[in-house]
């Protein structure tokens, strides 16, 4: 039966040979487009879904409500949010801070600006999951003056020799011991980072006054919960423990709680990747169901 379909396609290619070839030649770019729509799509659903607990993975932010009724969603959060959720909420399992700090360090003769340094609580490696070169995320925050590095920037600093152990001179004066190496961060995260260091660095280099601060809104948090957590009665109280406990500064504030997963393509104000477009990937879709 094939030997026929074969006979009858060299027949009708030799009698409408430009007819057949449009043809063909229709069907193989459209199908090229699909799959490169598909493997678009693809990526940008796939973001954050490779850490192991990525369906219990959440980021707690702000949003802001100014006197005329105008609200405003942060990604970013303050500084004391962190501690009080831990101590009033049993249902967090597990939270972490990170901020970003771009730094000045200095190897050897050479000196490097550091534009994606982050601080970040030990527990940050254990809700986030990166592949570990060099050392591991138990012990790799021992010490306040404790840094991992991604893997294209311990070859930036230390070449081909191995990074750990080796120290970074931060432009405050204070040695940084490198006890972890990690992969690159993979282009399906809505995280960046290139340096990271113990929150507990801030000791060393700033006055305790700036995590009191309610006024500095610069730290993300993230938490995992226990998974019997009411999501939608959980919503509501961070809410109002938001409206409760956040100084009102010209503006009113509540907490909310976005799902890891959906950050990418549900941008907020200050969030650390907005690259990301839900109404661009529904186009996409449709464009690709269209041509097939």
């Amino acid at each position: 039966m094939i030997s026929n379909y074969l006979k009858i396609f060299v027949r009708l290619f030799v009698k409408q040979t430009a007819f057949t070839l449009i043809n063909v030649l229709g069907l193989a770019v459209g199908f090229a487009c699909c799959m490169i729509i598909a493997l678009f799509v693809r990526h940008e659903l796939s973001f954050d879904r490779f850490h192991a607990n990525a369906d219990n993975l959440y980021r707690i932010s702000n949003v802001s409500l100014d006197p005329a009724g105008v609200t405003s969603e942060g990604a970013a959060t303050f500084f004391p949010v962190a501690p009080m959720l831990a101590d009033n909420f049993p249902v967090i399992t597990d939270i972490a801070r990170m901020r970003p700090k771009p730094a000045l360090f200095s190897v050897g003769e050479e000196s490097f600006y550091e534009n994606e340094f982050r601080l970040v609580d030990p527990a940050f490696f254990r809700l986030f999951d990166f592949v570990w070169l060099e050392g591991d995320a138990a012990s790799a925050f021992n010490s306040a003056t404790d840094v991992v590095l991604t893997r294209s920037f311990a070859e930036k600093y230390f070449g081909s020799t191995g990074a750990l152990g080796q120290s970074l001179l931060m432009s405050e004066g204070v040695t940084l011991r490198v006890t972890g190496v990690i992969e690159d961060l993979p282009a399906n995260t809505h995280l960046t980072g290139t340096t990271f260091a113990s929150m507990a660095l801030l000791d060393l280099i700033e006055p305790v006054e700036t995590r009191r601060d309610w006024f500095n809104e610069n730290l993300y948090v993230y938490a995992t919960l226990r998974p019997d957590t009411d999501l939608a009665q959980f919503r509501s109280q961070l809410a109002e423990f938001g409206r409760t406990n956040i100084p009102a500064i010209g503006v009113s504030f509540t907490l909310k709680l976005d799902a890891v997963t959906a950050i990418h393509l549900n941008p907020s104000i200050g969030d650390i990747d907005t690259s990301g477009n839900k109404l661009i990937v529904a186009v996409f879709t449709a464009v690709g169901i269209g041509i097939l």
